[in-house]
């Protein structure tokens, strides 16, 4: 009788762990804002304007970074923050672009 009355209370305590862990693990898939997320179309209409603004910088000079014109390098690089390394990063995604779904850097 003392061995099946410890085997529920395993029981309770295993479906309470249960529990706990898919609202936890729901939680982390779906957020925790609790709403859907909107998309501020100013900030996305900005973003798409400097993605072609870029592009068009790409395409103007070949794909070759060092055929960029000063104005059109200066304003590539004041979206980096100034920071060529990164920049040139960016450029070489660009060039290249990524052939999976793995993550990208390291």
């Amino acid at each position: 009788m003392q061995v099946m009355l410890s085997m529920r209370h395993v029981s309770k305590l295993n479906r309470i762990a249960v529990m706990a862990l898919a609202v936890v693990g729901t939680n982390l898939l779906l957020g925790c804002s609790g709403g859907t997320q909107q998309n501020d179309p100013e900030y996305m209409k900005n973003g798409e304007a400097i993605g072609k603004a870029r592009r068009e910088m790409f395409t103007k000079s070949g794909g070759d970074y060092a055929k960029l014109t000063a104005a059109d390098k200066s304003e590539f690089l004041k979206g980096f923050g100034g920071d060529e390394a990164a920049a040139k990063k960016f450029w070489e995604m660009m060039a290249h672009p990524p052939t999976s779904s793995a993550p990208i850097g390291r």
